[in-house]
């Protein structure tokens, strides 16, 4: 890294009142977790950044950027990784642009936040180590970075009331099956709502490593990549939490000429249908959303365990989701419910101390 590039960042870091890090999806990394604990700015990460193991970091992002104004948005934005889940923390940035973006990192490089000034072509590892070696003078940011803190853990907190609360929905669900996961485990999450749930949620354990095939987004092969890293890592436990129309889409993906891995569990959030499109903008106010976006459907994968010699479990309720077993778990949500609490843990949620 050349001498005026430390110069220049030196500059910035001395005018910015607000400095935030960003990190977007990241493979399992413990050099970057301990470098970033000792930096004192505000870290945000979303579940597949697997930043869950900094001391601080902010992990509700969806949740704490839905409703607040300019006084939250940065002067210097430090982006790491790839692209990242929450959309209203995405918007706020488009929305409030900072006067300096800076991203870390090799490989092509997006702009979703319509705000990149500079790109810096190394691995974070590298740059933060130097960043710390250096002792760069910069402006205070306890204050700033105190107050994301404090949002996190009301935030934290009524999310956790609000689900106890709740009728049984795939959001209390994925709580109860992440809380469960082994240590030292991988959790592959499947893409549309199963990310999105486990993203509202969170991870508190930082031993368990998080993988989910974003790229486009698509739910193709999201079985088959679980069933491969399993059977290549069979010394660790896995689970795979994936939709319904996810699972049916790729069952293929155990059609196997050696047997199931003994060591992954596979969780199906079954809620007859793509949900999620009751959910998001655009679709849910269409007139076809349930012939053409949720497609209903009465199936269950309870034949498809047999047809392949897997154990099968199903649950309805907190009380039959219970530990760690190989095989198949399939949890039965009601779409309705789903859609109800999704909306209130996300209208009722205190973000801050209303002014």
């Amino acid at each position: 890294i050349e001498e005026s590039l430390w110069d220049e960042f030196e500059s910035i870091l001395e005018s910015s009142e607000k400095v935030m890090v960003l990190g977007g999806q990241l493979g399992p990394n413990l050099e970057l977790i301990q470098l970033l604990n000792q930096i004192n700015v505000p870290i945000f990460g979303d579940v597949i950044s697997n930043l869950h193991g900094v001391e601080y970091v902010i992990k509700s992002a969806d949740l704490l950027f839905k409703k607040v104004d300019e006084s939250f948005s940065p002067n210097f934005l430090i982006t790491i990784g790839q692209s990242i889940i929450s959309k209203n923390l995405k918007l706020f940035l488009r929305r409030y642009k900072p006067k300096h973006h800076w991203h870390i990192g090799w490989g092509m490089v997006g702009d979703p936040f319509l705000s990149l000034t500079k790109t810096v072509a190394v691995s974070p590892d590298l740059f933060l180590e130097e960043w710390i070696e250096r002792k760069i003078n910069q402006n205070d940011q306890c204050d700033y970075q105190s107050q994301f803190i404090d949002m996190q853990e009301k935030v934290g907190k009524q999310l956790s009331s609000n689900l106890e609360n709740a009728k049984f929905n795939y959001f209390s669900a994925v709580q109860s099956v992440l809380r469960q996961l082994p240590k030292s485990s991988v959790l592959h999450l499947g893409n549309s709502m199963p990310v999105r749930i486990a993203n509202f949620i969170g991870m508190d354990d930082p031993t368990v490593d998080i993988w989910c095939n974003r790229g486009t987004s698509g739910i193709d092969g999201v079985l088959s990549t679980a069933v491969g890293h399993a059977l290549a890592e069979p010394k660790r436990k896995h689970a795979l939490i994936i939709g319904d129309l996810s699972f049916f889409y790729d069952r293929n993906g155990l059609w196997l000429n050696h047997k199931f891995p003994k060591n992954l569990q596979i969780v199906i959030l079954n809620d007859n249908g793509g949900g999620i499109f009751n959910m998001i903008p655009g679709p849910s106010s269409q007139e076809g959303l349930t012939k053409l976006f949720t497609t209903p459907h009465k199936l269950t994968a309870k034949l498809t365990a047999e047809e392949f010699g897997l154990a099968y479990r199903s649950a309805s309720s907190l009380e039959e989701i219970y530990g760690w077993s190989s095989g198949i778990l399939e949890i039965f949500t009601d779409m309705k419910t789903n859609t109800e609490t999704f909306k209130r843990l996300t209208t009722k949620v205190q973000r801050h101390e209303e002014k």
